[in-house]
């Protein structure tokens, strides 16, 4: 069994996971305003990727002998169904930032678990490489803002 602080750390990336913009714009079926075909490939995908990254932090947490703590959801995202497309793109760079900054920070804080540090950082590659591909998504006027 793996310290109760490991289980802390595992369940606030699992949180942050589960409420991350990209999987809220899909659960939303976003109209997102005019999303072209390509962004809305992309952010499906991403989606997929992160609904991914939920069951493996889940699976790492009851491996290591923990429980996932329930999904709490952040009832200020219903806004997104109004989000234009670049305002949204702005939002999923945003988060993807707070995400890798929270991944970053959690694999330094792991490093008596080498599973859930290896885990963790396979995870944060992830995003990282997401979010690379994202900026590249933003129109140029979003983009020199961001």
């Amino acid at each position: 069994m793996s310290p109760p602080e490991t289980f802390d750390i595992l369940n606030e990336l699992l949180s942050l996971e589960q409420g991350c913009v990209i999987l809220r714009l899909d659960e939303a079926g976003t109209f997102v305003d005019r999303l072209s075909l390509r962004q809305g490939r992309i952010l499906r995908h991403f989606a997929a990727e992160s609904r991914e990254n939920v069951a493996q932090l889940g699976m790492l947490i009851v491996a290591l002998g923990g429980t996932p703590a329930p999904r709490v959801v952040d009832v200020r995202a219903t806004e997104l169904h109004y989000w234009g497309a670049s305002y949204a793109l702005a939002h999923v760079v945003e988060n993807q930032e707070d995400l890798i900054n929270a991944y970053a920070e959690a694999a330094t804080q792991l490093s008596g678990e080498p599973e859930a540090q290896r885990v963790v950082a396979e995870i944060l590659a992830r995003h990282q490489a997401r979010l690379a591909t994202i900026k590249d998504l933003l129109p140029p006027d979003v983009r020199a803002v961001s």
